[in-house]
Formats: C-alpha cells, structure tokens, sequence
C-alpha cells in the first residue's frame, strides 16, 4: 500500500510539471552547463508539445513547438526555432514556421529515407466543441526535408488526406522492413456527449 502510494505521488509530480510547461505563456531553453532559462519567445500561447531533431544535419538540434487555439477559435501559428551553433533562432518564413492550424503533436523522423530528417504535425480541430460552439477538424501536415529545408507535403496518400482531430504522433518500424511506420492519436470531432446524470456520459 505504501509503495501505491509513493507511485501516485510520483504519477502527480509529474503530471504537475507537464501542466505548469504546457500552460506556460512563455517558451523557455536551456543550455548546457544547466545555468538559467532562455526565453525564446514571450507572446507564445497555448502550447501543446515540442518536437526536437536535427532537420539540417548541422550537429546542433531544432526545435519545433505546436500550438492550440484560444476560447474564442483563433488559432495560432506553430513555432520553429533554429539552433544556429548553440542559439536558438526563430523561424519567420518557409513552410513550418507560417503553417496556421491548430495542432497537437508533432514528432520527427525519416519517412523517405532519403536521409533527410521530416516532420509530421498532427492537427485537432479548430474551434470550440459544442454545445460552445462549432469545431472543424482540421489537415494533419507533413513537412518533407530535403537538401532546401522542409516542404509542405501535398501528395503523401492518406497520412495528410485523413481529417480526424488528431492529438499526437509517433514513428517506429513496426514491422521491421526498415521503413518507419506511424501512429496517430486521434480525438472525436463533436466534442462531449450528453451528460445522462450520476457522474456518466
């Protein structure tokens, strides 16, 4: 019983902190030696998760942050940052810097092996779910890397023709034949069922 109970404090910590990063109004770094933060952008809101690779085979890792909408059905445009020899530099321009959607999760990996880090963002819907208002789901994206950075994918089949509210991704070879295979998480556009009362749905 006691080891339940530590379990659980530990499951809350935990849950606590990624609470207090995904509702943070700013986005912060760190650098090695672990000294202080860095704020890399202080207008940023409703952060949902952030992917990290290596996009340009530079040696030094890229950030990518995905980003909700707001109350009212605003969404806001996701965040990149390249890391140019250690200083993170917030992308104005190109494909995954403009892309407005209102997305969940994001994850990189090399989906042509072409040797080229892509990256696949998983888009919810836009709006707020009803009785609130009206959601639209929205496109998920895949952002293909190649020797001039990354490009918005129009023609991948069925990983960016699905409109489905997804949340999160995930690559892995599922089947062992050396090509990476994805998972997407998906919500339920339509948002909450009739409340039927005695605490169920």
């Amino acid at each position: 019983m006691e080891g339940e109970t530590v379990k659980l404090s530990i499951q809350l910590t935990i849950l606590l902190i990624i609470t207090v990063l995904l509702s943070s109004s700013s986005v912060f770094a760190q650098t090695d030696p672990f000294s202080s933060p860095i704020i890399l952008d202080a207008d940023t809101l409703e952060n949902q998760a952030v992917a990290f690779g290596d996009y340009n085979d530079d040696g030094w890792v890229d950030l990518y942050i995905t980003r909700g909408n707001s109350d009212d059905g605003t969404s806001y445009t996701n965040l990149f940052f390249t890391n140019q020899s250690g200083t993170f530099v917030k992308e104005t321009s190109g494909d995954p810097a403009t892309v407005d959607s209102t997305s969940g999760g994001a994850t990189w990996g090399d989906y042509n092996n072409d040797g080229y880090l892509d990256l696949y963002v998983a888009n919810a819907q836009n709006g707020a779910s009803p009785p609130f208002g009206t959601a639209t789901p929205k496109q998920n994206h895949l952002f293909m890397g190649g020797p001039g950075g990354l490009t918005l994918a129009t023609d991948a089949g069925a990983i960016i023709d699905s409109v489905e509210d997804s949340r999160h991704v995930g690559w892995g070879d599922y089947n062992n034949d050396g090509f990476i295979d994805m998972f997407v998480d998906n919500g339920r556009v339509g948002g909450f069922g009739p409340l039927k009362g005695r605490n169920s749905f």
